[in-house]
């Protein structure tokens, strides 16, 4: 009899469609939908979505919201914020001629110990000087430093979406300049990274003394601190002795030379003799 021969066959996990919610927050509507054989492996994914697609309004299209998914509700994913950026055309738009700039970077922690990324900017109606421009970035740090301190992260991004805290600071901020415009051009959730802050301008270099310590087997003897080091080095070097005037040699005398006589002016009829 004929041997018959064994078929592997591959095995095929039907695929389907996911739907995607956003958050409570944002109004828990559906966003889109993921074509997955299982729901798990869609955890972590990020998807990004213009603002005006969950607010129905037309003043929201400039800002594209980062939605994390985070939880599988049966057939459901569901998502939370992560940040959000403005269009770089739309920050281009507002910085106009003959007007000043104001922007930062910097880390803040949050009440639910969030670390997030924050990016202000602020444009006044003239240009201004350096000074003025550091006077404004350091209270804008300093008010939100304040705020964020107050709020969780979905409180946080929630009133910055809406303008109010901007709205706070751009009314302390005119006490020190006229200002135009103040938003929050990047906000993003930093994970799995320490609070790291390092403010410019108030850092003093300090010089750090260390004792390196060798064993004793070795016989080496201890190092000496630097401050010992510099006392020894300025003892070694002799002081340096004043050297005495040298004496120009004086000048020669020079001799006047006797001025030349004029000549008489020619009569008429005279020629000049060679």
């Amino acid at each position: 009899m004929a041997k018959t021969k064994k078929v592997s066959k591959i095995k095929i996990k039907k695929k389907r469609w996911f739907p995607i919610f956003a958050p409570k927050f944002l109004g828990q509507r559906e966003i889109g939908e993921s074509y997955l054989s299982e729901p798990n492996v869609a955890m972590g994914r990020v998807v990004k979505i213009n603002l005006r697609d969950l607010t129905r309004n037309m003043r929201d299209q400039n800002i594209y919201v980062s939605l994390k998914i985070t939880e599988v509700n049966g057939n459901n994913l569901d998502t939370e914020i992560v940040g959000y950026a403005y269009m770089p055309f739309f920050v281009k738009k507002l910085i106009r001629v003959r007007t000043g700039k104001i922007d930062d970077s910097f880390v803040l922690k949050t009440k639910d110990n969030k670390i997030v990324r924050l990016k202000p900017l602020a444009i006044t109606v003239f240009p201004v000087k350096k000074s003025v421009k550091t006077a404004i970035r350091k209270q804008l740090r300093e008010m939100l430093e304040e705020e964020v301190a107050k709020l969780n992260f979905d409180s946080l991004i929630n009133d910055l979406l809406r303008y109010k805290l901007q709205m706070e600071f751009k009314k302390k901020l005119n006490k020190l300049c006229p200002v135009r415009e103040v938003i929050m051009r990047m906000v993003k959730l930093e994970e799995g990274k320490r609070l790291n802050v390092k403010w410019k301008g108030e850092e003093k270099k300090q010089t750090v003394e260390v004792k390196v310590l060798r064993s004793e087997a070795s016989g080496t003897p201890e190092a000496k601190p630097l401050s010992e080091k510099k006392e020894e080095k300025k003892a070694e070097i002799p002081p340096v002795q004043p050297q005495p005037p040298t004496e120009k040699p004086a000048k020669k005398p020079v001799k006047e030379v006797p001025p030349t006589p004029s000549r008489p002016p020619l009569r008429e009829g005279e020629e000049e003799k060679k």
